[in-house]
């Protein structure tokens, strides 16, 4: 008997909830697909749509690796559509009313009700009938309190599943058959699937509120319109295989709503689908007639359903217009959600930004929004800057804060907060301007002995340097340059060790270590050495100047890299560069020390001194369970990918050390480390290094031939993963010979690195561009 059977023969026992791992194997032995879903923010722990299985020793594999997780179910594989309905009683109330009066709920709907007192209520759809997450025509949630799960991209949590602030608890033992829920009554169906037409929707806005005839070229406008563009191409384009053509489907009809609301020429919707499914891989694996045949479905199918100019766009517009000021109340709700609190307006949600965020070398901009004296160092910094790049600043606050904490407080592991700071940028990206403010911070606050060189020529300098001052920040222009002086076959014995005591410096913490002793100098003890690097070069030039050895030694791992792409525009800078607000000023000299002057003869400041640090506990449970887990999946990859090992090994403690500047930034005298930090700390410390692993790859080679392959790869790659051959030879024209390139191209193609596309001929009967497609890694 399956335990499904046996949850049936006790229908007449109180219900009690599953433990998840025992719900998700019951759902999967009862044929439902299940995914494993974070007990906290709900998100699927696996690429969901791709990888929800029914396969039982599968389902146990997963919930051994996640114990806690609830299983999540695919909407689309149960053909359902669900009513989410927040707001707890109340809004369940509001809901059901407006249903009543609109034709009311079929009889035995199956109701869960949600750990935050909101409820999901369950509906089929027709056949042939599809639907997304899309309102239609319901009234804005500011006024009925729902959201919308369909088929295309919804999912849910199920019922029976735990988490720590409840249970998704059925009403009534029978709404467990969910898959028997009622069809989707015809009022609502309508509802959401049809819109009012835009052009009655704006000409019915321009009257009421005295809109210029120029509302399509509105700069307001302009921004909405191209942003709803981009966001549906950037998905398509992004989207791993397993929901490639679900995803195109979908964009194509979204798109098609704009084609069909005339903010959209169908010439350049389809050019621009067409290009994503290039760059997704879809043509290459479904073929180009079959990705023409979905985009023209989908066109279709949202031509049909125009999209009207959100009403808060016309508003806007309306007030420019007049003359009025935009003023919204911001308020910051749960996890750092920032919404107009006049309309309900999500403008600014951090977990939606990360776990939307493409994978891309270029730093995640989400990540740089942090609260407390962290962000205000990263706003101010580019605030100043003629070309402002919040990545490069929050590089710079992270090695400012971690030296202000340096010696004094450590996190719940005892790790320090000392950081090796390293930023990849083209030339010309304002590189200098973090250097000067982290330079001006430090003149400006009691930090100013903590102050260390920009460049070591020997051990000895850097050791001596520690035990005059064992706190220190040094800044480093073209740090690629160092690290090939010291890793350079040429380089004397002093220099070769540098990179050694780099390693050991950085992993002592609140340990000691001894310098090593000469003649003139005997030899020293130094107790919990905080010495931070914060270096700043171009990528090609980082990586020429690493060894191999750099890799399996653990250096290279110790670094926390940020990568800018392409060089910040040239803007005004809004504040004073070369004056550190005083908020800044005070708000560093409170930390450092404990709010004490450290000087040269301080016991805090003098390397002899063995120290005590306070240590900034965990906040709570889930913050220390984030860590543990985190820890947990480093382990698995390394044991899956031993290459894995080299970059990711130390994220954990780099994580930890994050959280802990991050916790200390928003409470000076009483700091703890929340599962917002702890979490941040881990998105920030996992990107560093999966990014670097890859970048490795594509930077550094063993031999001539590599590094041209490697070259190869990179051209390819910045070009969305497809490049002519034309663009590929004109690129390397001047670094390889053009036999040797053609013999490596061709080997290239031999050994499946990529394949050769022709486009069909053009109509003047010429051969079409000859195209070098990445191939997927297996």
């Amino acid at each position: 008997m399956t335990r499904l059977a046996r949850l049936i023969d006790t229908a007449s026992l109180p219900w009690q909830p599953f433990d998840n791992a025992d719900l998700a194997l019951t759902l999967s032995e009862s044929g439902t697909r299940v995914f494993p879903c974070d007990p906290v923010t709900k998100r699927p722990y696996v690429k969901w749509q791709a990888d929800e299985t029914g396969d039982t020793p599968t389902v146990g594999r997963w919930w051994r690796r996640w114990p806690d997780a609830m299983p999540g179910v695919d909407l689309a594989a149960n053909r359902l559509v669900v009513i989410d309905a927040d707001g707890g009683e109340e809004g369940r109330a509001v809901w059901e009313a407006f249903a009543a009066e609109h034709g009311g709920l079929p009889e035995g709907t199956p109701v869960v009700i949600t750990p935050t007192e909101g409820a999901h209520y369950f509906f089929r759809l027709p056949d042939g009938v599809e639907h997304g997450n899309s309102r239609g025509s319901l009234p804005p949630k500011s006024e009925l309190q729902v959201d919308v799960r369909g088929t295309t991209g919804g999912y849910v949590i199920a019922a029976g599943a735990v988490r720590p602030d409840g249970t998704y608890h059925p009403v009534g033992l029978d709404n467990f058959a969910w898959r028997d829920a009622p069809m989707i009554p015809d009022w609502l169906l309508d509802m959401l699937r049809t819109k009012d037409r835009p052009a009655d929707a704006a000409a019915q806005a321009q009257r009421a509120l005295a809109i210029p005839p120029s509302l399509y070229e509105h700069p307001r406008y302009l921004a909405w319109r191209d942003a709803a563009f981009a966001d549906e191409i950037n998905g398509v384009s992004t989207c791993p295989a397993g929901s490639r053509n679900s995803q195109l489907n979908n964009a194509a009809f979204s798109i098609g709503t704009l084609v069909g609301g005339g903010h959209i020429d169908e010439g350049t919707a389809v050019a621009a689908l067409k290009d994503a499914a290039h760059q997704n891989g879809s043509v290459r694996d479904d073929g180009l007639p079959q990705c023409r045949k979905t985009i023209a479905s989908g066109l279709r199918a949202g031509k049909r359903d125009p999209r009207p100019v959100p009403d808060d766009i016309l508003q806007e517009i309306a007030d420019i217009a007049a003359g009025r000021a935009i003023v919204r109340n911001l308020v910051e709700g749960k996890g750092g959600v920032i919404s107009d609190a006049d309309t309900g307006e999500v403008l600014h949600d951090p977990e939606e930004a990360r776990q939307t965020a493409i994978a891309s070398n270029a730093f995640p901009e989400h990540l740089t929004y942090v609260p407390g004296l962290l962000g205000e160092i990263v706003d101010w910094i580019t605030a100043s800057a003629r070309k402002p790049s919040r990545t490069m600043a929050l590089a710079a606050a992270v090695a400012v804060m971690g030296t202000t904490l340096a010696r004094c407080w450590s996190g719940p592991t005892k790790a320090g907060t000392h950081t090796y700071m390293l930023t990849l940028a083209p030339t010309g990206a304002g590189k200098d301007h973090a250097l000067q403010q982290i330079r001006r911070i430090m003149l400006s606050t009691n930090l100013k002995n903590a102050i260390g060189g920009n460049d070591y020529s020997a051990t000895s300098a850097i050791q001596v340097a520690v035990v005059k001052n064992p706190i220190l920040l040094s800044t480093m222009d073209e740090i690629g340059v160092f690290l090939r002086r010291i890793n350079s076959k040429r380089a004397g014995g002093f220099e070769q060790g540098i990179s050694g005591l780099l390693r050991t410096l950085w992993g002592l913490n609140y340990n000691s270590t001894t310098t090593t002793g000469t003649v003139g100098r005997p030899a020293e003890i130094i107790h919990a050495p905080a010495l931070s690097l914060f270096g700043v070069s171009t990528h090609a030039e980082f990586f020429k100047g690493l060894d191999s050895a750099d890799l399996s030694n653990g250096f290279l791992n110790r670094f926390l890299m940020f990568v800018i792409e392409t060089r910040p525009e040239d803007v005004e800078p809004t504040v004073d560069d070369s004056k550190v607000p005083a908020h800044i000023i005070e708000g560093i000299n409170a930390r450092f020390g404990k709010g004490a002057l450290l000087t040269i003869k301080g016991p805090m400041a003098q390397a002899g001194t063995e120290i005590v640090p306070t240590i900034i506990p965990w906040a709570d449970d889930h913050a220390y369970t984030l860590h543990r887990r985190h820890k947990k999946e480093i382990e698995i990859l390394g044991d899956r990918n031993e290459d894995a090992v080299a970059f990711f090994s130390r994220a954990p403690e780099i994580a930890v050390r994050l959280a802990t500047v991050r916790a200390s930034g928003r409470n000076a005298l009483k700091p703890s480390i929340s599962s917002d930090d702890m979490q941040w700390g881990i998105d920030v410390a996992t990107w560093s290094a999966g990014t670097m692993m890859r970048m490795a790859g594509l930077y550094m080679a063993e031999n001539d031939n590599q590094a041209a392959a490697n070259r190869i790869i990179r051209i390819i790659t910045n070009a969305g993963g497809r490049a002519t051959m034309r663009t590929i030879k004109q690129k390397l024209r001047h670094t390889i010979e053009r036999r040797k390139l053609e013999d490596l191209l061709s080997l290239m193609q031999d050994s499946g690195t990529f394949r050769i596309e022709i486009d069909e001929a053009p109509a003047t009967g010429n051969t079409g561009a000859k195209w070098c497609v990445l191939e997927p890694e297996k």
